[in-house]
């Protein structure tokens, strides 16, 4: 079942969605693990997808830990958050993606940068 898409919050939501997203890829980056962001069929749009919850996250962009194995990460519905990525761990407990800092910009937070890179 497809969740009816609405404006303006709709278009709100996968804007701050898409945001996050690549605020993702450019801090991913800056640590040296973009790598870890795969875009699957990349002649498509972007597939925005809402889960059980409403929550939303891009399904043919994914995030991979060391080992190969997705990393589920969402953005929840309706947030005013400016930065408001979550992933779960294996033990269903959500942590933030990102950490604000104190010019505003966003870091990844130390808890995801474990997740992706175990090794690390």
């Amino acid at each position: 079942m497809k969740m009816q898409r609405t404006a303006p919050r709709d278009l709100f939501n996968d804007g701050n969605l898409l945001t996050n997203y690549g605020h993702l890829y450019i801090c991913l980056e800056k640590e040296g693990l973009e790598e870890h962001m795969r875009h699957y069929k990349k002649e498509e749009q972007f597939e925005i997808v809402h889960n059980i919850c409403g929550d939303t996250y891009v399904a043919n962009v994914r995030i991979v830990d060391t080992e190969g194995e997705s990393i589920e990460i969402h953005r929840p519905c309706n947030s005013r958050e400016k930065y408001s990525l979550y992933f779960t761990d294996s033990d269903e407990e959500e942590y933030e993606v990102f950490t604000e800092c104190d010019d505003g910009s966003c870091a990844l937070s130390k808890e995801f940068i474990n997740r992706i890179a175990k090794d690390k």
